[in-house]
């Protein structure tokens, strides 16, 4: 099928019939047409709605006129109803004449299936209104999800330890991180914003928090003991919260884990004195340098140094904000992975199943305008004087804010981030460990290994997705902990939404939990973008496809066309709903439409439901008018039991008897109701402007006569002189000279000549037209 882009969607979208393993395998088929085309099939299928619910009431009437059928004798009310059931077109015509027919019999018993019938009329309205309403639920039944089309299927694992291979990654890290950061600060908090959170198939992928965990290391270096926070994202399904879109026996799960607490420096610090100052060293574990192994990690710069300037007379509309520095290690078996990790840590905050991360948080010029028991931010209870710069240094009474400084130079905050993978269920996973163990410890779920996983080598399903859900997930390291802080630096913090300029606003106790969320809320929203850029990478600079690695295995790439977003732009129909409906109203439309074959089948060959089954031909429209006129004496019927009863050629019929207009009946028309239409006029005004024809019953007869240069004489010599032996009117007579033009024709029923009377005597012709035409008792 084709593809279809907008200026407005970036990405590619499938259209046409496809799978969304979200329904399952019998509601899940699903067809996916560009908007324009999605709306016309939801109008049709309204329309074609109401077509069904026009036939659904012809099988109400049907099956109701039946079992009402009687040959006993009935009153009004009886035969009314079966008129109205066997010709009203639809519920509301239905519903409309019953009503009048109960309004005007209000007075009478026997209305009970009069009322009956209207109930059920009701019912068959609402019902169908409802699902003409709900015809559009086909669609939105189905939901935004749609394909996308896979452009560039690959992905990229920069090497932050060699320059040449991380450099040309750089611009696509710093790219996705803060998409990331934007995402998660908008859609994940609940704020409002001019971002898309519709885009991928889940929001946002919840947590699980505890405020009040335990210390991730020994509880001697962390500054509390049970209001730490571990944040759990729990199980990510890979097709409900990422959109791989795949049946339940192809899915996985995967789950990391931040746990997170501020670290003592008591202890664990030293102050060292260097050319550029005093400095404080960090010994949370040792480093190799250029030249030497050290046994500190980190340093910050003096609280004085930070804040020399800012504190200063010739500061002017400062712009300090916190200086972030990270540092992490990687264990793998259970070992510190040294080619992979800054520094080796001691044994008190040593995990061999976690990922170690530790951010020491330096205030760098930033002013707290209130203290704060936050035990990471630390800010002294003590006010600094803060001198503002439009002050007079030498008045007294110059003006000044009081402002508060960090305690120490530097807060450190150690945080462990664990992986589990899980293949199917929760109930099959590996083990919670390190992102390389968690890997290893999963692999055989999936038969496959590490390292054949992360060079995505497959021979089996289960392994062609383990593959794919780790080099995603690989590729997206960049998006660790350590990565997002040392990208967005005091960015990735949420308490700089109350930050202006230098002046930090107050902060609550638990602002460094608020900060530890916010960091796994945009490593979520990293993996869920990451998902995506594997399945679709073109960007704007063509130079950076030569540095990806893009799947050649057809396995993979299938996987990447299984990649789902959330659009508008199109939509989505469910193939069993469409199925369904159009089905069962062609079964339904079919069934309206044979039914009365069927009947008649049935009658003329067993003479089944005799009575009922002539009494719905006969109270058929045309049926119900030749009867009227056939008890009159007009016209020779055929057909009786068709639908469409006929005459013989040229007879005609009843007309309206206006003798009473209040009460009119069928029958010849009186000489009031011939004047009522206009005076007459002579012979030659009516050849000359129109041709009469007048119908009756019986055996037709054409009478044409000659314009106004014949005498009345001529015409009734020609009457008299071609009657037949019983005295009857010929069945045509003519006489037209060769070159005459204007005609009057009269179709008359065959009229005993003795009847006329003294219409053939001398006179005006046009008075002899007006009296056959009024004296004739057929006419």
């Amino acid at each position: 099928m084709e593809t279809q882009q907008s200026g407005t969607e970036y990405y590619p979208v499938y259209t046409g019939l496809w799978t969304n393993w979200s329904r399952g395998s019998i509601l899940g088929p699903t067809l996916t047409l560009r908007r324009q085309d999605a709306d016309l099939l939801i109008a049709f299928t309204a329309f074609f709605i109401a077509i069904v619910s026009s036939r659904v009431w012809r099988i109400i009437c049907f099956a109701f006129h039946r079992h009402y059928a009687t040959p006993t004798q009935q009153g009004v009310m009886y035969h009314q109803c079966q008129a109205i059931l066997r010709n009203s077109s639809n519920a509301e015509n239905g519903i409309q004449l019953l009503t009048r027919v109960l309004w005007n019999n209000r007075s009478k018993k026997g209305r009970a299936r009069l009322v009956t019938t209207v109930v059920v009329a009701i019912l068959c309205i609402v019902a169908f209104s409802a699902a003409g309403g709900f015809s559009s639920q086909i669609s939105t039944s189905a939901g935004t999800e749609v394909l996308i089309k896979s452009v560039n299927c690959g992905h990229d694992r920069p090497d932050f330890r060699s320059d040449d291979g991380a450099l040309p990654f750089l611009p696509i890290v710093a790219e996705a991180i803060d998409n990331a950061a934007n995402y998660a600060q908008q859609c994940y908090s609940g704020s409002t914003g001019i971002l898309d959170c519709g885009r991928f198939v889940t929001k946002s992928i919840a947590s699980n928090t505890d405020t009040q965990a335990k210390c991730p290391f020994s509880d001697s270096i962390c500054r509390l003991k049970s209001a730490n926070i571990r944040v759990d994202s729990g199980f990510i399904n890979s097709h409900d919260d990422l959109g791989l879109n795949s049946p339940p026996d192809e899915r996985m799960l995967a789950r990391t884990i931040f746990h997170c607490a501020p670290m003592k420096t008591e202890g664990f610090s030293s102050q060292l004195n260097t050319d550029f100052g005093n400095i404080t060293l960090y010994h949370y574990g040792s480093m190799q340098l250029v030249d030497e192994v050290v046994d500190y990690m980190t340093t910050a710069s003096s609280l004085s140094s930070q804040y020399s300037y800012i504190l200063s007379k010739e500061a002017v509309d400062s712009y300090e904000n916190y200086h972030m520095d990270t540092t992490a290690v990687q264990f793998k078996d259970g070992e510190v992975n040294i080619d992979n990790s800054d520094f080796i840590p001691i044994d008190l905050i040593s995990r061999n199943d976690a990922d170690l991360h530790i951010i020491l948080l330096s205030g760098n010029g930033v002013l707290f305008t209130a203290p704060s028991n936050d035990e990471w931010y630390r800010v002294s209870p003590t006010a600094s004087e803060l001198l503002l710069s439009n002050a007079n240094t030498s008045d007294p009474a110059s003006e000044s804010d009081q402002v508060y400084l960090p305690l120490e130079p530097g807060s450190p905050l150690g945080c462990t981030q664990q992986y589990q993978f899980c293949r199917k269920d929760a109930q099959t996973c590996g083990p919670l460990a390190s992102f390389h163990d968690a890997v290893t410890g999963a692999a055989p779920l999936f038969n496959t290994t590490h390292n054949n996983a992360i060079k995505c080598l497959a021979n089996t399903t289960a392994a062609t997705n383990f593959a794919y859900l780790i080099n995603i997930i690989g590729a997206n390291s960049y998006a660790t902990l350590s990565n997002i802080v040392t990208q967005l630096g005091p960015a990735s913090l949420a308490s700089q939404s109350t930050k202006i300029q230098s002046l930090q606003g107050l902060l609550p106790s638990n602002q460094w939990q608020l900060d530890v969320i916010r960091w796994s809320d945009i490593f979520k929203a990293s993996l869920q973008a990451g998902f995506l850029s594997t399945a679709y990478f073109n960007p704007a600079n063509t130079s950076l496809l030569g540095i990806r690695t893009n799947f050649e295995a057809p396995e993979f790439l299938k996987l990447c066309n299984s990649q789902k977003i959330r659009s508008t732009s199109y939509g989505s129909f469910s193939l069993f709903g469409l199925l369904f409906t159009f089905i069962l109203g062609f079964l339904i439309i079919s069934t309206s439409y044979l039914l009365e074959p069927i009947s008649k089948l049935l009658y003329n060959r067993w003479g089944y439901k005799k009575y009922a089954h002539l009494e719905w031909t006969t109270n058929a429209t045309l049926q119900l008018q030749r009867l009227a006129h056939e008890e009159l004496g007009f016209g020779t019927w055929s057909k009786g039991t068709d639908e469409v009863p006929t005459t013989k050629n040229g007879e005609l019929l009843a007309c309206l008897d206006l003798t009473n207009p209040v009460h009119p009946l069928l029958g010849s028309p009186s000489k009031d109701d011939i004047a009522s239409e206009g005076p007459q006029t002579s012979l030659e005004t009516q050849i000359s402007h129109q041709t009469q024809v007048l119908q009756a019953t019986e055996t037709t007869q054409e009478l044409i006569i000659a314009p106004l240069a014949l005498e009345r004489e001529h015409i009734c010599e020609e009457l008299n002189s071609q009657t037949t032996g019983d005295g009857k009117s010929p069945k045509r007579i003519r006489k037209v000279p060769p070159d005459s033009q204007d005609v009057a024709l009269i179709d008359s029923s065959r009229v005993d000549i003795s009847d006329r009377g003294q219409d053939c005597v001398p006179g005006e012709v046009g008075d002899h037209l007006r009296l056959l035409a009024v004296e004739n008792p057929q006419l």
